[in-house]
C-alpha cells in the first residue's frame, strides 16, 4: 500500500457492508470487510425472497457480490 493510500475497514459484510465497499474501492480505497459469519451476504443468506417483488434473495446477493472486486472478496 502506497503512503497516501486510504484502507478503510468495513465492519459486516451484509448488503449494506458490500455496497459500500464497491464504492468506496471505486473511489480508490483499499478496502477489507470484517463479516463475524462465515460467508458475507448477511440475513440475505438465510431469506428465501424479498419484499414487496418476491425476488429470491440469492439473486441479489450475487448480483451484489458480481459488483464486488474480487479483491475484497
Amino acid at each position: 500500500m502506497k503512503e497516501n493510500e486510504k484502507h478503510i475497514v468495513i465492519i459486516g459484510g451484509g448488503p449494506a457492508g458490500i455496497e459500500a465497499a464497491e464504492h468506496l474501492y471505486d473511489l480508490g480505497y483499499q478496502i477489507s470487510i470484517i463479516e463475524k459469519g462465515s460467508t458475507i451476504g448477511g440475513k440475505l443468506n438465510k431469506w428465501h425472497q424479498l419484499f414487496p417483488d418476491h425476488r429470491p434473495a440469492k439473486e441479489v446477493l450475487a448480483h451484489l457480490l458480481g459488483k464486488l472486486p474480487k479483491s475484497i472478496k
